[in-house]
């Protein structure tokens, strides 16, 4: 098969086609991971954790911590007791 223009542009359209849904499928991965990262730390680390804000299951718990883990937050003892240690002194009248 020889190589003409219009192979060269089919392939190059290819190629940009296959880059294109590559990249919208990596965004959305993006943002998947990103809201479950967020909701793990803002639900699972600051609201139960450090502030003990609301009670639930034990399950529900854990997949909030993990969700917040997973976000690489260092474990969640450590962020809420530095956290804690954070409202001890910004709460207080100067």
């Amino acid at each position: 098969m020889p190589l003409d223009s219009a192979n060269v542009i089919e392939t190059v359209a290819v190629a940009l086609f296959r880059m294109d849904s590559m990249l919208i499928s990596l965004s959305i991965a993006f943002v998947c991971f990103y809201v479950v990262h967020m909701a793990g730390i803002t639900i699972g680390y600051h609201r139960l954790l450090a502030h003990r804000s609301y009670k639930c299951s034990k399950a529900i718990e854990y997949i909030f911590v993990m969700a917040g883990y997973l976000g690489f937050s260092s474990s969640p003892m450590w962020w809420a007791t530095l956290h804690r240690a954070h409202h001890r002194y910004t709460d207080t009248r100067l």
